[in-house]
């Protein structure tokens, strides 16, 4: 089933560009078809890895849409993910313009589920701050749980979640809404920097010899614990072939 992947966090700087570049890596160590947009202002995912970087979500609130046919370019993410999953880096700031666009289009129903097969999930980007988690529930109490979410505790921005996981708004938003979670590594700033300097595909970084051995060493383990991570929610399993998806990580997987 077509999925559209929006990759969110509604704040800037919680990780949605790096998060969004390992998904990519992720489809492609796995030879998954799909078509990346980017819809962040600076656009270095596209850079990376190509797509489409000329659709905005600034546009697509419900003033413009009635006044302006530039609205309706946000429609070619359901229309490509039709044929193909799609991965969407969002800006920071959009969650009312993401919200009108998927329910003045009813994409949550059944009806139009049915009919096209798209679902959607919303990889949601955290530092584990108390904003960053009322974002978070904010956007699971918006689309009642019809729209499956996945909690991204960055923790490269904090690398203890316990103090966040016992505050009382993690405990309550645990206790009303059903939500996967993953961790998401910490990378060194100097592996950080050359990654947003390069703007290359992190496959080719991997195999880059301008870095030291040991530099080499902590983006691969980086990126190798991120996948590991992003196989571990199970929301890839039915799209990978029985070649590609062992007994192991099928009993790692839960499913």
């Amino acid at each position: 089933m077509p999925k559209i992947h929006f990759v969110d966090g509604e704040k800037g700087g919680v990780g949605k560009s790096m998060f969004t570049r390992c998904l990519a890596h992720y489809f492609e160590c796995h030879k998954l078809d799909y078509a990346l947009v980017d819809a962040d202002t600076n656009n270095d995912v596209f850079d990376c890895y190509g797509g489409i970087a000329d659709i905005s979500f600034k546009l697509a609130d419900e003033e413009i849409a009635l006044s302006s046919v530039e609205a309706n370019k946000v429609d070619q993410i359901f229309e490509t993910a039709l044929e193909k999953p799609v991965l969407v880096n969002l800006p920071a700031n959009v969650h009312e313009q993401v919200t009108y666009w998927i329910t003045s289009n009813d994409l949550l129903s059944d009806l139009i589920t049915e009919e096209s097969g798209v679902t959607i999930i919303k990889w949601f980007l955290s530092n584990g701050e108390f904003d960053s988690l009322k974002a978070f529930n904010t956007s699971l109490g918006t689309f009642e749980d019809k729209l499956s979410h996945v909690l991204v505790r960055n923790k490269g921005l904090l690398t203890n979640w316990s103090k966040s996981e016992q505050s009382d708004l993690y405990q309550e938003i645990h206790k009303k809404h059903s939500f996967a979670s993953v961790d998401f590594p910490g990378l060194p700033k100097t592996e950080q920097n050359y990654i947003q300097e390069l703007r290359i595909p992190l496959s080719q970084i991997l195999t880059t010899r301008d870095l030291s051995i040991l530099s080499r060493q902590r983006l691969t383990k980086f990126v190798r614990e991120t996948l590991a991570a992003i196989d571990q929610t199970g929301i890839f399993q039915d799209s990978l072939s029985p070649k590609k998806t062992t007994k192991k990580e099928t009993v790692k997987q839960g499913k």
